[in-house]
């Protein structure tokens, strides 16, 4: 198993003196103190130092400077809740993994027979995954996945089996707690093959705040289908380690909600690494939606696509931050982003930045973004041809977001254009 390291450089101009608010200090103690294993002791310690170096994060840092400062910091600063026992119902020998969680705590699951599941809280957790989670976990660039690493009731690993084809749902729902931090870390071994899907279920002020990595060794491939929920503050945090020929598929689906941020991370650290990341939101009313994006070449022949949309309507607003990075060394790199926005009301606001940081000279690497309203010339052929102003706004939005929903499979598909659909209606867009 590859060792995780560090995978950004340090950016001057966010150079500050962390902020690490009193508060979240003690319940982090609290958190250690209660820990029953070593092992978790550990991994909360390494967290925690992570977050207390990179220190609450605020608009003035460049990767949160689209983001509400207001409702970031606060959300943030919610008291987190001890650790509390609770019944947990679950099987073993089914035919996939489904892990369900309320208010923070895992309720249920169930797992095949030949798919790992353990608990960092136990003693017996392996201990290779632990060495490379926890290195990991120390080496964390994003502040809220810090957090969660940190602050998580009940951290879990999922193993893959090698040559085992599975798949996994997890689902977040959030009834009463006001906060809840999850961790997930899932490693597949060479040549298995995992589709997951991520759910979330969110009250109107809830806070959900999630990191989850994924480990792949070579030649496994990972299907991911995440969808936002409807309603809510979330942070979500997902990672990326390939190793040779592996794969990962990757499609977010979102109609944003009060705050709705993605931090996504891949590193391709061997070569014949493939990874295709893409998202399709529809955001209507005061809706926002984030999505931050860091993907690192740091060995020679691999690949890797980036295609974000989003059609923003009302006073709603969209951002897409993504970086590429080549290393020294990693020639033959093939590496292509598109960010691209439409606006369909005079109040609606997008923001898009797309940038390549290219240490190595053989390399095919493109990137773009646009921001702009329906293309007229589209919008009058269609009216030409007898349709109705409205049916051709519909026509011409899902042709739009369209692309970037090939990913999923058919039934998940026709599930994520009936989301979006949603939302574009209700803003008058369809």
């Amino acid at each position: 198993m590859t060792t995780p390291t560090a995978t950004s450089p340090v950016n001057m101009r966010d150079a500050r003196v962390p902020e690490v608010p009193e508060a979240l200090s003690t319940a982090a103690d609290a958190l250690r103190a209660a820990s029953p294993s070593p092992a978790l002791q550990s991994f909360r310690a390494a967290a925690w130092s992570a977050f207390a170096r990179l220190g609450l994060p605020e608009t003035k840092h460049e990767d949160f400077s689209y983001v509400s400062a207001a409702d970031l910091k606060s959300s943030l600063l919610r008291p987190v809740a001890p650790p509390a026992a609770a019944m947990v119902e679950g099987s073993v020998g089914s035919a996939a993994v489904a892990l369900d969680f309320t208010d923070g705590n895992l309720a249920s699951f169930t797992v095949p027979d030949n798919v790992g599941l353990h608990a960092l809280a136990e003693e017996d957790f392996p201990a290779a995954l632990r060495t490379a989670w926890t290195t990991l976990v120390e080496h964390e660039i994003d502040a809220p996945a810090a957090l969660a690493w940190a602050m998580a009731r009940q951290p879990l690993a999922v193993t893959v089996p090698r040559d085992l084809k599975t798949t996994v749902r997890v689902h977040a729902l959030q009834k009463d707690a006001a906060r809840a931090d999850l961790a997930l870390f899932f490693r597949l071994e060479a040549n298995a093959d995992a589709e997951v899907v991520l759910e979330a279920d969110l009250g109107a002020d809830a806070f959900a705040n999630a990191a989850l990595a994924f480990s792949l060794a070579p030649g496994a491939r990972l299907r991911v289908l995440q969808a936002d929920a409807a309603e809510g503050l979330q942070l979500l945090k997902l990672r990326f380690d390939l190793e040779q020929d592996a794969r990962v598929e990757f499609l977010s689906v979102s109609t944003g909600s009060r705050l709705a941020r993605l931090a996504l991370e891949a590193n391709l650290n061997a070569p014949g690494a493939q990874v295709d990341l893409r998202g399709a939101a529809a955001v209507n009313e005061t809706n926002r939606v984030h999505r931050h994006l860091r993907i690192r070449h740091a060995a020679p022949h691999c690949t890797s696509n980036q295609l974000f949309k989003a059609v923003v309507l009302g006073t709603a607003r969209s951002s897409v931050d993504g970086t590429v990075t080549v290393d020294r060394g990693a020639q033959q790199t093939d590496a292509r982003q598109l960010l691209q926005h439409q606006l369909l009301s005079a109040e609606a606001r997008a923001d898009a930045k797309p940038r390549l940081l290219i240490h190595a000279d053989d390399v095919k690497c493109s990137h773009g973004a646009t921001v702009g309203k329906t293309d007229p010339a589209q919008f009058f052929y269609l009216r030409s041809r007898g349709l109705t102003p409205a049916a051709a706004n519909a026509l011409l939005t899902q042709a739009f977001l369209g692309e970037a929903l090939d990913l999923a499979p058919d039934g998940a598909r026709s599930a994520a254009w009936a989301t979006l659909a949603s939302a574009l209606h209700a803003g008058g867009a369809a």
